[in-house]
């Protein structure tokens, strides 16, 4: 079946419904590309790119071998050492 051939069959109804959705999905796609930008601007400086401090606690907390928890294995045996 040609290109001409399923073009015909669909009415112009169809075609404007398609292009209706068409313009719906382009707008998500640019909603979340605008959304992923503002959220690596919320979590750095803008001056310097650096992590803020928002960076630093949201990574900090997904990683369970991250300096926090080596200073509290620290303390913690520090603290038995030295009972």
């Amino acid at each position: 079946m040609s290109l001409s051939e399923r073009t015909s069959l669909l009415d112009h109804d169809h075609l404007a419904t398609l292009r209706l959705v068409a313009a719906h999905i382009a707008a998500a796609v640019t909603q979340a590309e605008r959304i992923a930008e503002f959220e690596v601007l919320a979590l750095s400086d803008q001056l310097t790119g650096l992590g803020n401090s928002e960076f630093w606690k949201k990574n900090l907390s997904r990683s369970s071998s991250g300096p926090q928890s080596t200073v509290r294995k620290s303390r913690s045996s520090f603290a038995m050492s030295t009972d």
